[in-house]
């Protein structure tokens, strides 16, 4: 977890420094700004988003794999969970909440409202997981079920939330094409800071509940050789 946390801040401070230097001091290094800018896409921001989301599936499946055993059919909600973020993972590097914008314009004309879209489609899908979820999450230990909230909440924020505040500072749809230099400005940046790195954290805290989860339920994973063997003077 240190590890993680410690490329995310790099990652966050690298992104200041290239809106700093561009807005700040007049120095803008295209290539440079491209690749550490959190709000773009294709770049190792995303790369890194992708990979811990990715990395949370690979553990939820693993919850999965061990409770199938224990008859209680709770595996059933962490393989959904397990799915959930495998199609995170992919949406991160594909964008494919990008396109819920061009069915949408096959029942609506393009607006200003673009920029809600897939936030609204997203936080509707995100209030049906909760209210199926409810039960379940109660029934996790203490330490999970705050973990789970404040994963929740983070995440919810920094993606919805943030997302919409930057929508309408913006105040145009980004999808129909506008002046990005008239209208993203240092402080779109900020706030788009703030939601990316929302995100990321809600991830980081997510992948600490569950290794806690693992350790609660189980003593930790050990991917070699099966439980470790205990030394005759510690038997």
């Amino acid at each position: 977890m240190f590890f993680l946390v410690s490329i995310a801040l790099c990652l966050i401070f690298a992104n200041l420094a290239v809106i700093a230097m561009k807005f700040g001091f007049d120095l803008h290094f295209k290539t440079a700004f491209d690749k550490l800018i959190l709000d773009d896409e294709e770049n190792i921001p995303t790369f890194f988003s992708s990979t811990i989301l990715l990395f949370s599936s690979l553990l939820l499946f693993m919850i999965v794999s061990f409770h199938k055993t224990d008859g209680t059919g709770s595996y059933m909600y962490w393989l959904v969970l397990a799915l959930i973020f495998l199609f995170l993972a992919i949406d991160e590097t594909a964008s494919i909440h990008e396109y819920i914008v061009v069915i949408f314009w096959r029942a609506y004309e393009r607006s200003s409202f673009d920029n809600y879209v897939w936030p609204t489609v997203y936080g509707s899908l995100v209030v049906f997981l909760a209210i199926v979820y409810w039960k379940f999450i109660f029934s996790l230990p203490k330490k999970i079920l705050l973990l789970f909230f404040l994963s929740a909440f983070l995440y919810v924020g920094g993606a919805i939330g943030f997302e919409i505040l930057g929508s309408m500072y913006i105040g145009a749809s980004w999808y129909q094409g506008i002046d990005w230099w008239a209208a993203a400005d240092y402080k779109y940046y900020l706030i788009s800071t703030i939601e990316e790195s929302g995100e990321m954290f809600a991830v980081l805290v997510f992948i600490y509940a569950l290794l806690s989860y693992i350790e609660i339920k189980w003593q930790g994973l050990y991917l070699f050789g099966g439980a470790p063997t205990l030394k005759q003077e510690e038997r």
